[in-house]
């Protein structure tokens, strides 16, 4: 399968893209160069490879899942401009 510069052209005008004669060359030579490429792709036999998940052999590191109850509101309301009764006051936005 290959793109004519006509298609090309007719692609660019339905973007609404522009491309001089030169460029619009060059990208019908890359776009059939990909189609090419994606054509002989197409065509190598799969049937006996397995899939997989990713290619990296790495397992997942867990940690204990332990539920804790941590008190930060001393550390959060030192950075806070405004804060009262356990609260951030924070300025109205919408009237």
């Amino acid at each position: 399968m290959a793109i004519s510069q006509n298609e090309l052209y007719r692609i660019l005008g339905l973007s609404k893209l522009a491309a001089d004669e030169q460029t619009l060359q060059t990208y019908t030579d890359d776009l059939n160069n990909v189609l090419q490429l994606l054509d002989s792709i197409h065509h190598i036999d799969t049937d006996q490879i397995k899939p997989m998940v990713s290619p990296l052999q790495t397992g997942a590191h867990l940690r204990p899942d332990i539920a804790t109850k941590q008190n930060n509101e001393s550390t959060f309301s030192s950075f806070a401009p405004h804060y009262e009764q356990s609260h951030f006051i924070v300025p109205k936005v919408i009237e």
